[in-house]
């Protein structure tokens, strides 16, 4: 709702703020660009698709896989693959990178750090894609190599703000670039989703990120914030 309100010549509630004057009268575009992995990122791809058609905000699908298509297809769940075919056939495109998947029986240890350099690479790539990440990770875990936690640091690293649903008590934290995340995860605010508060703090990142760098200027972090 915030890009088509701040979009130049796009029919919404309330006054569109002065930059947009600036901006070209084509609806703003918004993508979701996924690891199309089970569980999170299947359900957000699922409900970003819901998103009914109009003519005032263009939302398209895209996705980055660790390795070509086939190969993940493989290495995922049997019961996935039906899924992981409608949502890849749904994306406007797909970057495979050349990682290797290796999984033998028993499992290796030089099999297991290919694996881990290719979901870090996915994870690294991803980043250059997003101007916002959503993710949802239990603050109670240790996390893994490419994980999402991992993920998240370097987002931050990137000085790309994050939205954490904690999948440990579904609260939402706001994490903002030069922040701390384990400090955060420990004594942060959170948010509870019925809660206007996070919704109103996320419209102004929106803001920053694609019209207005000075619309927000009492912190240091949020001018920080990486222009989209």
């Amino acid at each position: 709702m915030r890009l088509k309100e701040i979009a130049s010549g796009v029919p919404a509630a309330g006054i569109p703020p002065r930059i947009s004057r600036f901006y070209s009268d084509a609806p703003p575009l918004l993508r979701l660009v996924t690891g199309l992995a089970e569980g999170a990122d299947a359900l957000a791809a699922e409900v970003f698709l819901q998103q009914p058609a109009e003519e005032s905000l263009r939302v398209e699908m895209a996705a980055v896989l660790p390795f070509d298509v086939a190969t993940y297809r493989n290495s995922r769940t049997t019961d996935f693959r039906t899924k992981l075919d409608q949502l890849a056939d749904r994306c406007s495109y797909i970057l495979q990178l050349d990682g290797i998947y290796d999984k033998p029986t028993p499992d290796t240890h030089a099999a297991k750090r290919r694996r881990s350099r290719a979901y870090r690479a996915q994870a690294m790539i991803l980043l250059r894609h997003c101007d916002v990440m959503l993710v949802v990770a239990d603050s109670a875990s240790e996390g893994r190599a490419g994980g999402t936690l991992e993920t998240v640091e370097r987002a931050l690293d990137h000085e790309i703000p994050v939205v954490l649903v904690d999948s440990h008590g579904s609260d939402i934290l706001l994490l903002e670039p030069e922040d701390d995340l384990e400090e955060r995860l420990a004594v942060g605010v959170r948010y509870k989703p019925s809660n206007r508060e996070w919704r109103k703090k996320l419209q102004q990142w929106i803001d920053v990120i694609v019209a207005d760098p000075d619309s927000i200027s009492t912190s240091e972090s949020q001018q920080n914030l990486r222009l989209g």
